[in-house]
């Protein structure tokens, strides 16, 4: 951004080269104002409230936008919103981060749904400890033994090796060289030894997931639509 007014003409390069606020069809040069990132701003509100009342505010939310709104209904935006939902609502975390990374999910998109990596890593490894460190009933031997920890980078989005180490080291996962050792693993959380809550793992920057998704632009000129 270099500080230039902002032009919210039709046909203006402000306007055409924006990620929110782009005229997506209908109103008129005179009436510029209703509707021109309603599909956008419409995802973004159903990203921001996904866990509220266990997901059923979106489910409603959703179901009133298809029935007043089709056409802001199956826009890209909101199906995009939608999908990172369902996602969570059937603990897929493989389908989670995979929404996260595509360049098709923009870059406050991406923003918004980091509000949620931690706990759906939380979730995914939780998962993990207890499918991939499952026993067989008669042995007694976990199925599988071992897990790459570069796999584990590229499932849960980690900025590299030693994230996703430090990570399942909280969550009680040995981790033996480049290998996650299932065997030898059993998820916890970790507890405040005094005030007895859970210690909760803050995630580093997603500088090579999300803010590669920026491509330069300066927050003021995200916020200002650039």
């Amino acid at each position: 951004f270099d500080g230039t007014a902002l032009s919210n003409s039709s046909g203006s390069d402000d306007v055409s080269g924006r990620i929110i606020g782009r005229r997506s069809g209908g109103g008129t040069a005179a009436d510029p104002g209703r509707g021109t990132a309603e599909p956008e701003m419409r995802g973004l509100y159903i990203l921001l409230t996904l866990n509220n009342e266990g997901g059923m505010e979106v489910l409603k939310y959703s179901g009133r936008l298809c029935v007043q709104k089709p056409a802001i209904f199956y826009s890209k935006p909101v199906q995009l919103a939608l999908s990172v939902f369902q996602a969570k609502k059937d603990h897929n975390y493989a389908r989670f981060f995979s929404l996260l990374r595509s360049p098709s999910t923009p870059y406050l998109y991406a923003c918004v749904m980091f509000k949620y990596v931690e706990s759906t890593r939380k979730e995914a490894l939780s998962i993990m400890s207890k499918t991939y460190g499952a026993k067989h009933k008669t042995t007694g031997e976990p199925h599988f033994d071992s897990y790459p920890l570069a796999n584990l980078v590229h499932l849960l989005c980690y900025e590299d090796e030693d994230e996703a180490r430090a990570a399942c080291e909280h969550y009680g996962l040995t981790v033996k060289g480049d290998q996650v050792m299932w065997r030898h693993s059993k998820f916890s959380e970790q507890r405040d030894p005094v005030k007895g809550h859970i210690i909760p793992l803050k995630p580093r920057k997603m500088t090579r997931t999300i803010e590669t998704k920026a491509a330069g632009a300066t927050r003021l000129s995200v916020c200002r639509g650039g």
